[in-house]
């Protein structure tokens, strides 16, 4: 009996150590470049020293808001919270999301601007590897 437990215990183990790890980009295993596009929306704020000044910064918002899109796409986000309960009354509720992607080579394929609001749909495609999403610090 103790053989037997001795021998299946031995091929579990052998078993174990000889299964070589499945090799993955960040990315997951893709063979052709996958394609991301979001919108990306800006608004214009009130206190701005013209409509053209209103505009550039609704614009700057809405690039930041879609690149931000495509670091949650490609890398995922980040998501801590904590909440206070108090004799089973939720007291105070508070989520953190975070995200940090290197993204280079994303294009700007369409824009608008009507009525205080940017709109940026931006795409960029991702190599199998990953490479063209590399950064250098």
């Amino acid at each position: 009996m103790k053989q037997t437990i001795l021998i299946v215990a031995l091929f579990f183990l052998y078993g174990c150590a000889n299964k070589q790890p499945v090799k993955t980009n960040k990315l997951g295993c893709c063979d052709q470049p996958k394609s991301y596009s979001v919108v990306g929306e800006g608004i214009a704020p009130s206190n701005t020293l013209s409509k053209t000044h209103a505009m550039a910064l609704a614009k700057r918002a809405a690039i930041a808001d879609a690149y931000r899109q495509l670091g949650e796409k490609i890398y995922g986000i980040r998501v801590s919270a904590s909440e206070n309960v108090s004799n089973a009354i939720l007291i105070n509720s508070r989520i953190k999301t975070q995200v940090e992607a290197c993204l280079k080579n994303a294009q700007i394929t369409d824009n608008s601007y009507k009525q205080g609001l940017y709109r940026v749909s931006m795409s960029i495609s991702v190599k199998s590897n990953g490479s063209n999403l590399m950064c250098s610090n």
